[in-house]
């Protein structure tokens, strides 16, 4: 809701407003705004959940998945350590 204010305010001072100090110009944009605001609102209302979406959720299969990976990148992190350290 608020990207719509902030990409459609500025085009929308530019064409309304030619003198920022009459409030009789401003009105416009104002009005404008929240029509636009309570429209975007109303769109996402009925998309929205208050359920997390499947990709945030861990579950045994991606922690196992996540764990492997953590031991492989230690491992990984330890045999270049061992390739790049000088000879003595």
């Amino acid at each position: 809701m608020k990207c719509v204010a902030l990409f459609v305010a500025p085009a929308m001072v530019a064409f309304f407003v030619r003198d920022e100090k009459r409030h009789d110009q401003w009105r416009y944009v104002y009005w404008i705004n929240g029509v636009l605001l309570i429209l975007a609102n109303a769109v996402f209302l009925p998309v929205a959940t208050d359920k997390p979406a499947s990709f945030t959720l861990i579950t045994r299969r991606t922690k196992d998945a996540h764990e492997a990976s953590a031991v492989e990148m230690e491992t990984s992190a330890r045999s270049r350590k061992k390739y790049s350290e000088p000879y003595n």
